[in-house]
């Protein structure tokens, strides 16, 4: 498990060194038996940021694993869009229109930040 977990941070760290993006994060607080941090992705090809809250999992936190990584922070993002509301309670299950906020407003700051080129290679990557 640890070596398919060490291949995919080299792969999320190869990404990062090829779109010429740094990637770090502080940790916040804990929410309701979640860790959450603040994580900056920023491109050394200008000024441009994008700044995001992640929020860890109840059973990496409550298993006191407080360390996150490259591999999970990209793993989690939304890659892609999840049309309506009606569209999302269908691929989650879950109606709850805050969360589909939340997931939209990320999917923004997403294809903001990302070109098309490094949107499709962070989907092809997991």
């Amino acid at each position: 498990m640890m070596d398919m977990l060490n291949h995919y941070e080299r792969i999320s760290k190869n990404f990062l060194g090829v779109c010429n993006i740094s990637l770090s994060w502080k940790y916040i607080h804990n929410k309701k038996q979640h860790n959450v941090y603040e994580v900056i992705l920023h491109k050394h090809t200008s000024l441009e940021c994008f700044i995001f809250t992640f929020t860890d999992s109840i059973s990496r936190t409550t298993h006191n694993i407080n360390s996150i990584s490259i591999y999970i922070i990209l793993s989690c993002l939304t890659t892609y869009n999840p049309g309506s509301f009606k569209d999302f309670v269908d691929e989650y299950g879950v109606k709850n229109k805050d969360w589909y906020k939340r997931v939209k407003n990320e999917w923004y700051g997403v294809i903001k930040f990302f070109t098309p080129n490094q949107l499709q290679l962070l989907n092809n990557m997991y």
